[in-house]
């Protein structure tokens, strides 16, 4: 099991977003108790996630709505 802060990229792929205010959104919305540091990033931890209800489970790919706009 992993233990400690999550990286940028983690939290980004576990949420499927780019943006911490977006990060945070899902993160709070599914259960999970991040926070955001001063800088505006997202301060979270695996000992969080692991704690998390089962439907905090990570975010899908989504599609690329800019690709598609051409």
């Amino acid at each position: 099991m992993m233990t400690g802060p999550l990286t940028p990229d983690e939290i980004q792929a576990w949420t499927g977003y780019k943006l911490p205010k977006l990060q945070h959104d899902w993160l709070v919305r599914h259960g999970i108790p991040a926070r955001r540091r001063r800088d505006g990033t997202v301060a979270v931890t695996w000992e969080q996630i692991n704690a998390a209800p089962a439907s905090a489970a990570p975010a899908r790919a989504r599609p690329n709505l800019e690709a598609a706009r051409g």
